[in-house]
């Protein structure tokens, strides 16, 4: 089969999540704001972020209020959208933003006055300790493409059939309404189950009838990918890593395991905190155990360096006990 090229539909959205600890000696003593180090963001060089806390009265702040603002630094111009929550409990403060970021800037709010931070009534320190906690993500939207490894291919016999409306014999519906065309000879040298749904030897002198497979619970993209796939021609340029997702799912339940394998290695190729969980659950239903590997190494490392990942709640609960055993082992390595 032709080595096929794509290109990543690069995930442009990273979730982060700060917890910051102050001590009450320190806001005592302080003249300026405070801050965070900067943070980095996986995968993006050009992109940091930080959280501030302004604790004093000053010039620019009369009233004396305690603010905290999420500031983002850009190297380059890049319009960044940003889906946050800022908390602190002890001040019953809690309140979600969504800001845009063209520049190096912050947004925040006030939570609380500043004289109410050491008012003994206010019991706003924990064990002599303010805690704030920051959480959102960060989308960027015109982050670059990354190219994956695969080559094109030119006008193929693959092609050419794909083309050849007229002699195409098998009709796949996908759930109930969309209707692709293919040939049974394709289908059944390039997945077994197809081979197996097509299974049906007409009777001697009997007429030709067209074949038809009902497909149900697949978009209709997924199930074009992988059908033309079977004729070594691929439908888009780029996938997203849902895209990549669905079409391993889809390779693993109809049998087709050159595209399984590819899309096992585009996945592992593609891995960021964005799509680590999409595509270690996807794992686990495609019974993919070199990508679930892959998938706990990088959660691995990314829970020792409190590396914030998306949607780590909707984790698949065999994996997320595999990760919590994992933590208490030393692995070595030659």
């Amino acid at each position: 089969m032709a080595n096929l090229k794509r290109k990543f539909a690069k995930e442009q959205s990273y979730p982060f999540s700060v917890k910051w600890v102050i001590k009450e000696e320190t806001l005592r003593e302080t003249k300026v704001d405070l801050t965070t180090p900067e943070f980095d963001i996986p995968n993006l060089s050009d992109v940091k972020y930080f959280i501030n806390l302004t604790p004093k009265r000053s010039d620019k702040n009369p009233k004396g209020e305690t603010c905290v603002y999420l500031n983002v630094l850009m190297t380059k111009p890049i319009s960044i959208s940003a889906l946050f929550n800022i908390t602190c409990n002890t001040t019953s403060f809690s309140r979600n933003f969504n800001q845009v970021f063209i520049s190096n800037t912050g947004f925040g709010s006030k939570i609380c006055m500043f004289d109410d931070l050491f008012d003994a009534t206010k019991n706003i320190f924990v064990d002599k300790h303010l805690i704030i906690e920051v959480t959102g993500i960060l989308k960027f939207k015109n982050a670059d493409e990354v190219e994956a490894k695969m080559s094109k291919v030119d006008k193929s016999l693959g092609l050419m059939l794909w083309e050849s409306e007229a002699d195409k014999n098998v009709s796949i519906v996908i759930d109930g309404e969309n209707k692709l065309k293919a040939h049974e000879c394709v289908l059944k040298r390039r997945s077994s189950k197809f081979a197996k749904l097509l299974k049906v030897k007409a009777e001697p002198g009997a007429p030709s009838v067209e074949a038809k497979i009902a497909i149900k619970n697949k978009s209709f993209d997924t199930v074009k990918e992988a059908i033309m796939h079977c004729y070594d021609i691929q439908n888009s340029d780029t996938l997203t890593s849902e895209n990549a997702a669905n079409i391993l799912v889809f390779a693993d339940e109809y049998e087709i395991p050159d595209l399984k394998e590819n899309m096992e290695e585009f996945c592992i190729e593609n891995l960021s905190v964005s799509n680590a969980c999409l595509f270690a659950n996807s794992s686990i239903t495609a019974k993919s155990e070199k990508l679930k590997l892959e998938c706990l190494g990088f959660l691995s490392n990314c829970m020792k360096t409190a590396t914030a990942v998306k949607d780590i709640s909707e984790l698949n609960p065999e994996l997320k006990e595999i990760l919590f055993l994992q933590s208490f082992v030393n692995v070595v390595k030659n």
